[in-house]
């Protein structure tokens, strides 16, 4: 028994920066609902986008509790990944960012990169602890259309561009540029509690990652205190940031002919606010995952 799913009712809220950061995570979200109903016994709902199978590969690292209050919390805490094996090693590099700043970056070689709608897009992989392996994915969706987006609208449009993207015919480029990362982010989210009167009386999401040229960790968390018992020639190179925010999220490794939507982990907008100045450490420690 879990959650129930209907968009009735349901209003997502437009993307909106906090320090250059905007986060939503739907398998965490999940995750915490699920619970609320099979282990508190009350009735949870949630937007379709939702309804979806989460990745056997995040599903197995959560960890759901029930706290006093009651409460319920939803972790996926990735731990520090490895950059998977590539030509040249992954290196640390510096780039100008869409207003003008040099920031820190991460240089990857050999890429496939597509162009999606006006979307640049492109992946790497990376190695999780016990030795499975993933992929991070990186778009640039231009800032225009973010002005004009909803929150859990652009979760979709990040399934969906890991659906289309091998479909798409992408090219190998000599190497991506990506933002280095220092993020700390938390959201209450008073749209799950507009759905969940009488249920829900106070839903947040936290996010934590760090990314560097060494290796990228990311935890993800969802608390729910419930109310009571009851086209042209391909490019070369692309350096994501450097004409608009960057979007971040992370997949199973998708198969050459695999069309179906996956539900994305840990969907993290950030703009030129969020990203770090040349020269920052970046720290993959426990201390640093968690407010």
């Amino acid at each position: 028994m879990g959650a129930t799913f209907l968009d009735r009712g349901f209003t997502s809220p437009k993307v909106d920066f906090s320090g250059g950061v905007c986060v939503i995570d739907l398998p965490t979200l999940r995750l915490a609902a699920d619970a609320v109903t099979s282990r508190l016994g009350l009735t949870m709902r949630l937007p379709t986008i939702c309804d979806g199978k989460l990745p056997t590969t995040l599903a197995d690292m959560a960890v759901v509790e029930v706290q006093p209050g009651p409460s319920v919390v939803a972790t996926i805490d990735t731990g520090k990944m490895d950059w998977g094996a590539t030509e040249r090693p992954v290196r640390e590099a510096t780039f100008s960012d869409y207003g003008g700043a040099y920031r820190m970056s991460v240089l990857i070689g050999r890429r496939p990169f597509a162009v999606l709608d006006q979307i640049a897009v492109a992946n790497a992989d990376v190695r999780l602890p016990g030795g499975r392996t993933g992929l991070i994915w990186f778009a640039e969706v231009p800032t225009a259309l973010l002005a004009s987006s909803d929150l859990y609208g652009l979760a979709r449009l990040a399934g969906e561009l890991t659906s289309e993207f091998n479909g798409a015919g992408p090219v190998v480029l000599d190497h991506v540029m990506i933002p280095a990362q220092k993020i700390k982010y938390r959201r209450r989210m008073p749209e799950i509690e507009a759905i969940n009167p009488g249920v829900v009386k106070d839903a947040e999401q936290r996010l934590f990652m760090a990314l560097d040229h060494t290796g990228v960790r990311v935890k993800a968390v969802t608390q729910l205190r419930a109310a009571s018992w009851h086209g042209g020639p391909p490019p070369t190179s692309h350096h994501f940031g450097a004409q608009h925010p960057v979007t971040f999220w992370f997949t199973e490794v998708v198969a050459a002919d695999s069309v179906a939507w996956q539900m994305p982990f840990a969907v993290i907008i950030t703009n030129r606010l969020a990203w770090l100045e040349v020269g920052t450490k970046v720290s993959f420690a426990d201390s640093e995952f968690t407010f």
